[in-house]
C-alpha cells in the first residue's frame, strides 16, 4: 500500500515537473524559447543570408541619380514647409530647401512650421498660389492628406516638389517626390532585425498613417520577415500624430506595460525621432533587452550609434541633404522649361550600425549619406554659381 501511494506521488510529482516546465516555455518564460530558435541550426542559416544581405546595405553607393547638364535658374520665389519642427528630421530638411534654393539664387523665406497639421500645410499651399510663387518644397508633408489643397495648387500650375515623401498618386501628376525608396527601407530593416534575431524575432512596428513613406516602411519590414522567417513574430500598431513631442511617448509606454520581458525583442518606429524616445524609455524602464532601430539616419541616431547612449541597434539613412538640393535643381528646370532627371523618387539609402557608425561623423557632427566628393559645388557649377 505504501509502495502504492509513494508510486501515486512520484507520478504526481513527474506531473508536476513536466507542468512546471511546459510553463517554463511560454509566458514568463518565452525568452528560453526565443533563444532555443536563435540557436537551432535554421535560424542560424536565416541569420547568416540576412547578415549578406544587411552587410550589402551598409556600403554607401557611389551614384545618385541627379543633373548631367547646366542651365541658367533665373531669379524665382518659392517656399519651404516642414512637416512639422517637433520632428528634428522634418526642421533639417525644411531648411535645407531654404538653403539649396537660396544658394541656387532664388527669393526664399525662412522655412515653415507644418504643425504635423493638415490645415496648416493646406494653407501654405493656398497662399503660395495667392503670392504666385514658382513653386514650393513640401518637406515630408504627405499630399495625400491634404488632396484638396494640391489638387488647387496644380491646378493653378504650381510647381511641387516633394523631398522625403511619397505622394503616391500624385508623383509625376502634378507632384515630383526627391525621396529614397521607402518600402525598400522596410526591407532593408528587416534584414537587419533577421541577422541578428533569426528565428526569435519578436518585433513591434509602427507608422502614422498620415505620411504614406511611414506606412510603406511598415509594409517592407513585414514583408521581409514574414517571407523568410514564419516563426517570427510582428505585431503593428498605428502611431498617431498627436503623440509626437511627447515623453515616452504615451503609446510605448502603453505598449511595455502590456508585454513583459520575453515577449518583445525588437521595437521598430517609423522614424529616428520616435525611436531615441522609446530606446531612452526602455532604459529607464529597466527593457534594455528591446533592441530598438528605425529610420532616418538622424544626427542623435548616428550619434547613439557611435555612443551607445542610449543603445541603439540600427537605422536606415536618407540621402537628406542631397534631396534638398535635387527638389531646388528640378523646381528650377521645371521653371526654365528644361528636361528633368529622373530616379528623383527611388534614390539610395544606406544601412548604419554601431559598425560603420563613425563614417558619418565629420568633422565631429553626424552627417547624411551622399555621393562621393564635393557634391554641391557640382549643383552650384550647374546653376552657374560659385561656392
Amino acid at each position: 500500500m505504501i509502495n502504492r501511494r509513494l508510486a501515486v506521488i512520484g507520478a504526481a510529482l513527474v506531473a508536476s515537473a513536466v507542468l512546471l516546465t511546459a510553463c517554463g516555455t511560454s509566458g514568463g518564460g518565452s525568452s528560453s524559447s526565443s533563444a532555443s530558435s536563435e540557436n537551432s541550426a535554421s535560424s542560424n542559416a536565416l541569420k547568416a543570408t540576412a547578415k549578406a544581405k544587411a552587410d550589402a546595405y551598409m556600403v554607401t553607393p557611389t551614384k545618385f541619380a541627379g543633373p548631367t547638364t547646366a542651365f541658367d535658374p533665373g531669379a524665382g520665389k518659392a517656399a519651404v514647409i516642414g512637416c512639422g519642427f517637433t520632428s528634428a528630421v522634418c526642421a533639417a530638411q525644411a531648411r535645407y530647401g531654404v538653403e539649396a534654393l537660396r544658394a541656387m539664387g532664388w527669393d526664399v523665406p525662412e522655412a515653415f512650421d507644418g504643425q504635423n497639421s493638415p490645415q496648416v500645410e493646406s494653407g501654405f499651399i493656398d497662399r503660395a498660389v495667392a503670392d504666385k510663387l514658382d513653386g514650393i518644397i513640401l518637406a515630408s508633408v504627405d499630399p495625400s492628406s491634404i488632396k484638396a489643397a494640391v489638387d488647387r495648387g496644380i491646378a493653378a500650375k504650381l510647381r511641387i516638389l516633394c523631398t522625403n515623401c511619397a505622394s503616391g498618386a500624385f508623383n509625376g501628376k502634378g507632384v515630383t517626390d526627391v525621396a529614397p525608396d521607402w518600402t525598400e527601407q522596410g526591407r532593408i530593416g528587416g534584414w537587419e532585425v533577421l541577422s541578428v534575431r533569426g528565428e526569435g524575432a519578436k518585433v513591434q512596428t509602427f507608422a502614422d498613417k498620415q505620411f504614406l513613406s511611414a506606412v510603406d516602411r511598415a509594409t517592407g519590414f513585414q514583408e521581409i520577415v514574414k517571407a523568410n522567417c514564419p516563426a517570427c513574430q510582428v505585431k503593428y500598431q498605428d502611431f498617431p500624430s498627436s503623440d509626437y513631442g511627447k515623453a515616452g511617448p504615451p503609446l510605448w509606454n502603453a505598449t511595455l506595460s502590456a508585454n513583459p520581458k520575453g515577449t518583445i525583442t525588437d521595437a521598430v518606429p517609423h522614424y529616428d525621432g520616435m525611436a531615441i524616445t522609446v530606446a531612452k524609455t526602455n532604459v529607464q524602464a529597466g527593457r534594455t533587452e528591446i533592441a530598438t532601430g528605425s529610420y532616418d539616419g538622424e544626427p542623435e541616431a548616428v550619434t547613439a550609434l557611435v555612443t551607445s547612449n542610449p543603445p541603439y541597434a540600427w537605422t536606415v539613412s536618407n540621402p537628406l541633404v542631397y534631396e534638398s538640393y535635387g527638389a531646388a535643381d528640378l523646381l528650377g528646370r521645371m521653371k526654365a522649361g528644361q528636361p528633368l532627371w529622373t530616379g528623383s523618387d527611388k534614390l539610395p539609402s544606406v544601412l548604419i550600425t554601431a559598425a560603420n557608425a563613425k563614417n558619418f561623423i565629420v568633422d565631429g557632427k553626424p552627417t547624411y549619406p551622399a555621393p562621393p566628393g564635393d557634391w554641391q559645388a557640382t549643383f552650384l557649377k550647374f546653376w552657374g554659381k560659385t561656392a
